[in-house]
C-alpha cells in the first residue's frame, strides 16, 4: 500500500511518523502547493520520503502510488479526491469526507465505477474500544434513553481569529467551524452506533464572520435524544456517555480517542481499558491496510455508508441553522 500525500498541515505532520511505523504501508511521495513547497521538502527530508511534488497531477501520474491521502482544507477534499479517483487512485480523505452529501455521492459513484477504495479517516471507528461498545457493551444497557458527547478544545488558532486573522479552521470559505472540524467526531460516534436520527437541531455560537466557533447539535431518535457539543472557542470537560435504563457507558476524554471506558451497571462500576497504547491514527491506517490487502470491499462499503449517513446529518444540521436564525 503506497501512499502519496496531498497537504503539509498539522495532521500530515502527525500522520507521517505514525504511518511509517506500520508494516505494509509506504509513504511514497508528498505534494504541496507551490507556495508551501518548502514545508513538503522539510517533511520529505525529515522522514526520508522519496518524492516531493508541487504539481498534483504529476504526482497522480506516478504509477508507484496506489492511494492518495487527502489532507487539505475541508472545502478542497472533494476536488482533490475526485482528481485522484479519475487517475485510478484509491483515496483516504481526512474528516470530514466532503462539504456536502452531494459531493460524497459523486465520489462514491466514481470509485464504484472503477472498483476503487474510499476511506474517511475517522479515528474512533477503528479502535478496539469502539468495537467493544458496539458488539458487547450496548446490549447490557437496556433501552437507550440519553446520549451526551462533549468535545471542547480551545483552538490554538482562536486568538488569531479574534484578531480577524482567518485560518482554514475558522474560515467559512474553507468550510471550517466547530461542527465540521470537531463535533463531527461526536456525530460519527452516535450515527455509527444508532443510525440516522429522525430529526436534528443545531444551535451554534457564531463569530464575527458567521462561523460556528462552538455549538450544540441535537439528534432525535424514536426512543432517545443525543446531544453533541463541540467547541473550538473554549475548553471543557470532554467525554461521551450512553445512558440506558439498565446501565451506562462513560467514555473518558473525547470520543475521538476512546482511551478509557467505564461501564456502570447494577450499582457497580467497571473501568475498561483493553486498547493497546498506540497513537490514535495507527488504528485507522492499520485497518485501511488490512481491508485493502484482503480485498474486503464490503467492509470498505460499510464504513463508506457511515460517512454517507454522517454527511447527510451534517447537511441537515446546517440547513436547520440556515432556516432557524
Amino acid at each position: 500500500m503506497n501512499i502519496g500525500i496531498i497537504g503539509t498541515g498539522k495532521i500530515v505532520n502527525e500522520m507521517i511518523p505514525v504511518v511509517q511505523e506500520i508494516s505494509g504501508i509506504t509513504i511514497q511521495a508528498i505534494c504541496s502547493r507551490p507556495q508551501s513547497l518548502s514545508k513538503a521538502e522539510r517533511l520529505a527530508a525529515l522522514f526520508h520520503i522519496k518524492e516531493v511534488y508541487n504539481d498534483y497531477d504529476a504526482m497522480l501520474r506516478n504509477s508507484d502510488i496506489d492511494f492518495v491521502y487527502v489532507a487539505v482544507a475541508n472545502h478542497a477534499h472533494a476536488d482533490y479526491a475526485r482528481r485522484a479517483l479519475l487517475a485510478k487512485k484509491n483515496v483516504i480523505i481526512e474528516k470530514p469526507s466532503c462539504s456536502s452529501v452531494a459531493e460524497l455521492e459523486e465520489l462514491m459513484q466514481l470509485a464504484s465505477a472503477d472498483n476503487l477504495y474510499i476511506f474517511e479517516a475517522v479515528t474512533l471507528l477503528h479502535m478496539p474500544h469502539y468495537r467493544l461498545i458496539k458488539d458487547e457493551l450496548l446490549a447490557q444497557l437496556g433501552r437507550i434513553k440519553l446520549i451526551t458527547c462533549n468535545y471542547s478544545q480551545r483552538s490554538s488558532r482562536y486568538d488569531l481569529y479574534l484578531n480577524h486573522q482567518l485560518t482554514p479552521a475558522f474560515d467559512t470559505a474553507c468550510h471550517g467551524g466547530a461542527l465540521m472540524d470537531i463535533n463531527v467526531y461526536n456525530i460519527n460516534f452516535v450515527v455509527s452506533l444508532f443510525g440516522e436520527p429522525t430529526g436534528v437541531e443545531y444551535h451554534p455560537n457564531v463569530g464575527h464572520n458567521k462561523i460556528d466557533t462552538s455549538g450544540v447539535a441535537i439528534l432525535a431518535y424514536p426512543d432517545f435524544v443525543a446531544t453533541c457539543i463541540g467547541a473550538k472557542d473554549c475548553d471543557g470537560y470532554s467525554f461521551g456517555a450512553i445512558q440506558g435504563d439498565e446501565g451506562r457507558i462513560v467514555v473518558t476524554g473525547p470520543v475521538s480517542t476512546l482511551s478509557e471506558l467505564e461501564l456502570c451497571k447494577d450499582g457497580k462500576s467497571q473501568t475498561i481499558n483493553i486498547q493497546p497504547k498506540k497513537h490514535r491514527l495507527a488504528f485507522e491506517f492499520e485497518h485501511f491496510r488490512d481491508i485493502y490487502h484482503a480485498h474486503q470491499v464490503d467492509e470498505m462499503k460499510h464504513y463508506l455508508q457511515i460517512s454517507h449517513q454522517v454527511m447527510k446529518v451534517i447537511d441537515q444540521l446546517r440547513d436547520y441553522t440556515l432556516f432557524n436564525k
